[in-house]
């Protein structure tokens, strides 16, 4: 939100820019992965940025150069995947065309998960994975500022080995914070594959202290 003077009909007065809707930054992320018997893991990530999301990464490619660009998109991307797993930025698509989806093409290799004699446990969750609870405190005295209202959507597929059948998934979840956020995830398993989709969007990016404890 910026601030301003601008002329209307009965002279100059302050003005706000009005806040963007959730629908004008999005971020969608898909993964199409395949483990191994010992717990290896290998794929490729797709991740489309539209909005406030692709204009960071855009301004940044202005001033820095492609290496720069690749290494800190990776570091991102790396802080929200499971301990073991490596991931390497292939290339962008339609990096310097603000009329198109930016999207990142990204490899995957490493370790998920633990393996055992005649089982390995996966993480609930691919993306996120390493995240940390937000809210974790009992009073606020500041307001809170999440940048700006987005929708983001994350869908994971995982081939498995021929003998490996899934045992137990993570149970479907649905919250909802009237006018201000939905979260909505869905777990689902087919012979040798087991997919994920996780929903969230967030219509509301300020909150006041008095609003924290919804």
């Amino acid at each position: 939100i910026s601030q301003g003077i601008r002329q209307m009909d009965k002279g100059a007065g302050l003005f706000a820019t009005p806040v963007p809707g959730y629908q004008s930054s999005s971020q969608v992320r898909n993964a199409y992965l395949e483990i191994q018997p010992d717990g290896k893991v290998s794929g490729n990530i797709r991740i489309s940025l539209t909005g406030n999301g692709a204009l960071r990464w855009r301004e940044f490619a202005l001033s820095n150069d492609e290496d720069a660009l690749k290494q800190q998109f990776e570091q991102m991307v790396q802080r929200e995947v499971p301990p073991g797993v490596d991931v390497k930025v292939d290339h962008f698509l339609g990096l310097t065309n603000l009329n198109t989806t930016l999207m990142c093409m990204l490899k995957v290799t490493g370790s998920m998960g633990t393996a055992t004699a005649k089982r390995v446990f996966l993480p609930a969750t691919f993306f996120e994975a390493t995240s940390h609870p937000l809210f974790a405190l009992d009073k606020r005295t500041m307001p809170i500022d999440l940048d700006y209202p987005l929708a983001a959507q994350d869908t994971v597929s995982i081939k498995l080995p021929a003998a490996f059948v899934v045992e137990s998934l993570p149970k479907d979840a649905q919250v909802t914070f009237p006018q201000n956020a939905l979260y909505r995830a869905k777990f689902t398993r087919d012979p040798g594959e087991m997919r994920s989709m996780r929903l969230f969007v967030m219509a509301n990016a300020i909150y006041k202290p008095e609003d924290y404890t919804q």
